[in-house]
């Protein structure tokens, strides 16, 4: 058999779902002395897939260099790992005892700056004497700025 083309292609992770896939070709070039590959001789077509390899991680490094930054590996893509910006999930599947969800609504009641916005707390105020005291004591202090 004589191999005439070496082809090497490999695809390399660039982010989350995303990938890039880079290749070579190459013609093995005579190599007088020995039979490889045929009368003729060829050089070691093993060595020419490494030689198209290491060409492809060449590239892939100079194209996309923060993938290669010191705290990774050559061949690992950092991770993707978020942040947690809010409550764990353990936190918000955690059932609040009553007097935890009657001071969140007295705060909430607090935090209006506008009376539109605190009178939409009016129906909710009537339900309990808390609730009452802190509309009315916000109402109060929004009539005086406004």
């Amino acid at each position: 058999m004589k191999i005439v083309k070496v082809t090497y292609q490999k695809t390399y992770s660039i982010g989350p779902y995303l990938t890039e896939r880079i290749g070579f070709e190459a013609e093995p070039e005579p190599y007088i002395g020995h039979q490889y590959d045929g009368p003729n001789g060829m050089e070691k077509h093993d060595e020419v897939l490494t030689t198209l390899e290491k060409m492809a991680d060449e590239w892939h490094k100079k194209a996309h260099p923060p993938l290669y930054q010191q705290e990774s590996s050559p061949e690992i893509v950092r991770s993707f790992t978020p942040q947690q910006t809010g409550p764990s999930v353990m936190e918000i599947q955690t059932d609040k005892g009553p007097d935890d969800r009657i001071a969140a609504m007295i705060a909430d009641i607090y935090s209006c700056t506008e009376i539109k916005v605190l009178e939409g707390y009016r129906l909710l105020a009537k339900t309990k004497p808390e609730f009452q005291a802190a509309y009315d004591q916000q109402m109060k202090k929004l009539n005086e700025n406004a």
